[in-house]
């Protein structure tokens, strides 16, 4: 079985957050959380039953949400807070078809859409479909065709900065589940070949990819091995090089350590894995973008009764510029509480909470965590409130307490309540502070590592230029500048040749495609005339067959 998002997190650029899930009715539902990780409300986006639905958000905030419904229906809906538009798109044959892993995906004017489609009368073949548009046209391929194997499993997609697109699927292949991996051109829209990432001696399960912001492709999964997962890694650096290549993969976790559905952030300078044990989320880090890894003993792991896998998508401009994020591990109910990444403020007793088990506020994937929607007060004030309401029992009951000593303990506990706030006041200030430093500190780190190649490029071309300056002396100069327009010269002559030879060729193919063009002509007039005589002749046939109809009644 494979471990498949039905959550989506979505922080827009001002720091609100929108987190949507299917309640137990399988609508769509979607809690708002304020800058301070605070649960500001509920709402309700579809009241009909959902089977599998997708969000994002665009570069001008707004948010996308596309479904299918029971029915069929595919709807498309835009909008922010409670404002929303709602389009249907088309409606789908669900009597015939199934389809599931619906994936959205925005970049500058495009809009994509895929999913995987499997007819009912023969499960064993599916396909991934790719549709997309922009203000002027709409496009729909099909990615491939390939047989899925007894469970279908979700794809991997991710964009580079040139706006291609790429994607890892899995393959029932001879005797074994492959890893395929193929990209989409945007400049000339057209996916490639798929080509085979995998070993054909293993079994393979639980791909997930990202594309950092450096265009490195980072690719992680599992091997099975008597009935064992094994995390394993590789990557292609620079993938808008069309000379990159994969590297060799490495094994990331023990034999025996069991750790499924991985995925992949990118985080200031660290490219971290994090995988599901039991309840258990796995770390691994990189601090090279995946060249090395730290040895597992030094992994750190993150406790939880119930960690749900989140589609993770977000507008905020400092978070961008250091990290990519496309997935996250984490509990969210009265707040967001995030594994392995400092996306959102977390109380410090909520991390206590995490590695020691003891969380109560989780989301199950059968139960709607939002029936009794409320902002709850922090730990500290609650036990402030209560203590203070056993105080003023027992002051309310007591009947020898002087009325001096009432008034007192009135001020004390006055006194208490306003310098337990002071010091929260002071926590969310800290807390503030720190996580400012961070992001800041990620950012430092971006520029540093880009002043560091600037430098070592001028560097390198001081060096070239103090050479050329040195082997030219005024006596050899002018030779050397004759010599150099000699080459010149003579490279511009072969090159005029060459444009001419393209020129003869390029004549040729103008006539060849004349030619070409004339018998397609020819063809679709002999089509017509086929077209006429056969209609003459149905016509004729069709009187005849009344006639004789006729004739017998």
């Amino acid at each position: 079985m494979h471990l498949f998002h039905q959550y989506y997190l979505i922080k827009t650029e001002d720091n609100t957050s929108y987190f949507f899930y299917l309640n137990k009715n399988q609508e769509i539902h979607y809690n708002i959380y304020s800058a301070e990780n605070l649960l500001l409300k509920n709402e309700k986006l579809v009241v009909e039953i959902v089977m599998d639905f997708a969000a994002t958000i665009d570069f001008n905030n707004q948010i996308h949400v596309i479904c299918i419904t029971k029915s069929g229906v595919l709807n498309y809906y835009i909008g922010l807070d409670t404002k929303w538009k709602h389009k249907t798109l088309t409606q789908l044959d669900v009597k015939s078809n199934t389809y599931r892993y619906l994936s959205l995906l925005i970049d500058k004017n495009y809009t994509h859409i895929f999913c995987i489609k499997t007819n009912l009368l023969n499960a064993t073949i599916a396909s991934i479909e790719h549709m997309y548009w922009n203000q002027k046209n709409i496009n729909k391929t099909t990615i491939t065709t390939y047989m899925p194997g007894k469970y279908p499993s979700p794809y991997e997609i991710d964009l580079d900065s040139m706006g291609n697109i790429h994607i890892i699927y899995k393959v029932f292949y001879r005797s074994n589940h492959q890893l395929f991996y193929n990209k989409f051109n945007i400049f000339n829209k057209k996916w490639g070949t798929s080509e085979m990432v995998s070993d054909l001696q293993e079994e393979h399960s639980h791909p997930s990819i990202l594309i950092d912001r450096r265009d490195n492709l980072h690719l992680v999964w599992c091997t099975i091995t008597k009935n064992n997962f094994t995390l394993k890694y590789k990557n292609k650096m620079n993938i808008t090089n069309p000379k990159s290549k994969w590297c060799n993969p490495k094994i990331l976790s023990s034999t025996n350590a069991n750790n499924l559905s991985p995925i992949i952030l990118h985080e200031g300078s660290f490219i971290k894995v994090l995988s599901k044990q039991n309840n258990n989320i796995n770390e691994v880090v990189s601090n090279d973008y995946g060249l090395s890894w730290e040895p597992s003993s030094r992994n750190q792991s993150y406790r939880s009764k119930n960690p749900i896998l989140i589609g993770y998508f977000s507008n905020h401009k400092l978070e961008n510029k250091s990290s990519k994020i496309k997935y996250v591990y984490g509990e969210i109910e009265d707040n967001v509480n995030i594994f392995g990444a400092k996306l959102f403020k977390v109380k410090e007793s909520s991390r206590v909470m995490n590695i020691t088990s003891n969380t109560s506020n989780t989301i199950h994937k059968e139960k709607d965590p939002h029936d009794d929607v409320s902002i709850s007060n922090n730990i500290i004030k609650e036990n402030i409130d209560s203590s203070l309401d056993i105080k003023d029992t027992k002051l309310e009951s007591s009947e020898n307490i002087q009325t001096a000593e009432i008034q007192t303990a009135g001020i004390n506990k006055g006194l208490v309540a306003n310098d337990m706030k002071e010091i929260n006041r002071k926590d969310k200030s800290f807390d503030q502070l720190i996580y400012n430093i961070e992001n800041h500190m990620n950012t430092l780190i971006n520029e540093l590592e880009k002043l560091l190649e600037i430098k070592n490029l001028l560097e390198k071309n001081s060096f070239n230029s103090e050479e050329s300056n040195q082997s030219l002396t005024p006596t050899k100069s002018k030779e050397f500048f004759t010599n150099q327009l000699l080459e010149i010269n003579n490279t511009l002559s072969i090159l005029d040749k060459e444009k001419n030879n393209l020129k003869e060729k390029l004549n040729t193919l103008q006539n060849q495609f004349d030619i070409v063009e004339s018998r397609i002509k020819e063809c679709q007039n002999r089509h017509v005339v086929l077209q006429e005589e056969l209609s003459k002749f149905t016509d004729e046939n069709l009187g005849f067959v009344n006639k004789i109809m006729s004739f017998f009644r």
